[in-house]
């Protein structure tokens, strides 16, 4: 484990030799409760995991674990036992404390639209967002045609910082897009459903 060069976790790992070998699978876990969660696939031997970013000046207030382990995939679909865990030790608070009021920030200083967790999800995932001044929220999901598939949010809102469930069951699993629209502000992320 080490860390890239934007301070994301980054995964390294040895070369699988059998012959059959198709891909990687990389699963993440943040919490007992929701155990190993599906990451990502990859053909690579490295992995830098977005999402997460490692410390970068001593204690902070929010910190937790996330473990992380690779399988390898062969032609036939057939995956291969989990290697051992490794940890990183990332900045932000766990994922038990994010729901929590006293986490979100009162007075954020600037825009910013979280990436959901769990990401992949199935079929309920959070969205955190925080705005610095009052005005009308807009937080939509879109599909990757552009159609809107859900209005999480459309009302006026004061500064602050804000958390939201989404419930995707009655959503195909694939990739969304999901949109934060406030004053001249807009920020898309993606996230994908797995059912």
């Amino acid at each position: 484990m080490a860390s890239s060069t934007n301070y994301h976790p980054q995964l390294n790992w040895a070369a699988n030799i059998e012959p059959d070998l198709a891909n990687y699978k990389i699963y993440k876990k943040v919490t007992a409760e929701w155990g190993w969660q599906y990451l990502a696939t990859t053909t690579a031997t490295t992995y830098e995991d977005l999402t997460e970013i490692y410390l970068t000046g001593g204690h902070q207030s929010f910190e937790h674990n996330i473990d992380y382990r690779i399988t390898a995939v062969d032609n036939q679909s057939l995956e291969s036992i989990p290697s051992d865990k490794v940890t990183a030790r990332v900045a932000g608070a766990a994922l038990d404390k994010k729901g929590n009021e006293d986490y979100l920030t009162e007075h954020p200083t600037d825009y910013k639209l979280y990436q959901n967790y769990p990401n992949p999800f199935n079929p309920v995932t959070n969205i955190i967002y925080q705005i610095p001044k009052s005005g009308l929220v807009q937080l939509k999901v879109f599909d990757l045609l552009g159609s809107e598939v859900a209005e999480l949010v459309n009302e006026e809102k004061v500064e602050g910082s804000y958390s939201i469930n989404f419930d995707a069951s009655n959503l195909p699993s694939g990739v969304y897009i999901y949109s934060l629209r406030v004053n001249d502000y807009i920020q898309n992320n993606k996230m994908t459903l797995l059912k």
